[in-house]
């Protein structure tokens, strides 16, 4: 995590920004893992869905060697980021594990959207800053990547 993230979010635990490790006994999905890379290939967007168990996790967190020109960034969501201002940090530092100097107006938006004065405020701000991050992301992050949340 850099510098800047740190000293903006403290709280914010750096192993939330790596997959979790793949145990040795995985039972390989070729078939998915190769609908997924075509897929992820042709399209802006891939929602993947399935009950807990199912091995989502498992899939995604095995793409990287699958795609290694591609770049990966992951966050791992938990109830702290049911926060908007918590989950627009998280979601920055995770993308500045691809593209390191991204983000940074967004970045100094955020203590505005942390502090509205009232609701309406604070949803109008958000829309700011999700404006200038998404601006921000496709100028700076290559194409394609992967975001996993």
């Amino acid at each position: 995590m850099n510098r800047v993230m740190v000293e903006k979010a403290p709280w914010l635990v750096s192993t939330k920004l790596n997959p979790p490790q793949i145990r040795g006994d995985i039972v390989q999905r070729d078939r998915l893992s190769s609908w997924l890379c075509e897929t992820t290939a042709t399209t802006p967007i891939t929602l993947i869905t399935a009950p807990a168990g199912y091995g989502k996790t498992t899939l995604l967190t095995s793409l990287p060697p699958s795609l290694p020109s591609w770049p990966f960034a992951w966050l791992t969501l938990d109830e702290e980021e049911n926060d908007a201002n918590n989950f627009l940090f998280a979601l920055i530092a995770a993308l500045q594990t691809v593209a390191p100097n991204c983000e940074m107006a967004a970045l100094d938006m955020l203590p505005v959207v942390a502090n509205p004065d009232n609701l309406e405020n604070g949803r109008s701000e958000i829309r700011r800053v999700t404006g200038v991050l998404l601006n921000e992301i496709q100028a700076a992050v290559p194409e394609p990547f992967f975001l996993v949340l």
